[in-house]
């Protein structure tokens, strides 16, 4: 979930642009998942998740509320 992404980041220190460049995908999508428009396919999931070093999963959890 985006929550998630958004404290691995500030963990890490990356803004949300480098994430998707390293990524490989538009920020656009990174936004759109931030404003809630939208949320990434499991493959970019997967892409950022590996950009990041981290276990997809943790960007998968569905909130608990």
């Amino acid at each position: 979930m985006y929550e998630d992404f958004k404290a691995e980041i500030d963990r890490q220190g990356l803004a949300i642009g480098t994430v998707a460049r390293m990524a490989g995908v538009y920020p656009k999508t990174l936004y759109d998942w931030r404003d809630g428009i939208t949320r990434p396919k499991h493959t970019t999931m997967r892409s950022i998740a590996d950009a990041l070093n981290i276990p997809v999963e943790i960007l998968e959890r569905e909130d608990d509320g």
